[in-house]
């Protein structure tokens, strides 16, 4: 992965609406048109040209092989790989990167593939490191700790 190939991808995952939300007559203020999401909120409109989209139907695997499995290979190949959630407060970060045992996370799927790789590459020695934080605040806490 030459550093001219590098670059931030980002998209979009957007979480259906917890029943909490539903009981109160809840309606999703988001729609997804190919990689371009749109907001309306209050009756503004706002538009978004993003790498990909995911919708409230599609699991953590759908978001896992189609934006994260190719990362793996640069890891394996040496190269640092950094994948972040960012979103307010109940958007679905922890549950998108952390998952559920129906619904595991982007974080459990890739290192179990990322391991699986390595086991499979016996000839080799690998050393992984790993950080986990949560800046919230302006505060860093390291999940790992």
């Amino acid at each position: 992965m030459p550093s001219e190939t590098v670059s931030v991808r980002v998209v979009a995952k957007c979480r259906p609406l917890t029943q909490d939300e539903q009981e109160k007559g809840g309606n999703s203020v988001i729609t997804l048109n190919g990689e371009k999401v749109k907001v309306n909120c209050a009756g503004k409109e706002s538009l978004f040209s993003l790498d990909g989209t995911f919708g409230p139907e599609q699991t953590n695997k759908h978001v896992y092989e189609g934006a994260v499995k190719s990362l793996l290979q640069g890891a394996i190949d040496g190269y640092n790989v950094s994948i972040m959630a960012f979103g307010a407060t109940g958007s679905g970060k922890s549950h998108l990167m952390n998952g559920s045992e129906e619904d595991p996370g982007i974080i459990p799927i890739l290192t179990q593939n990322l391991f699986r790789h390595i086991r499979e590459r016996n000839n080799k020695e690998f050393m992984v490191t790993v950080s986990h934080v949560e800046i919230l605040d302006e505060k860093m806490t390291d999940l790992l700790n």
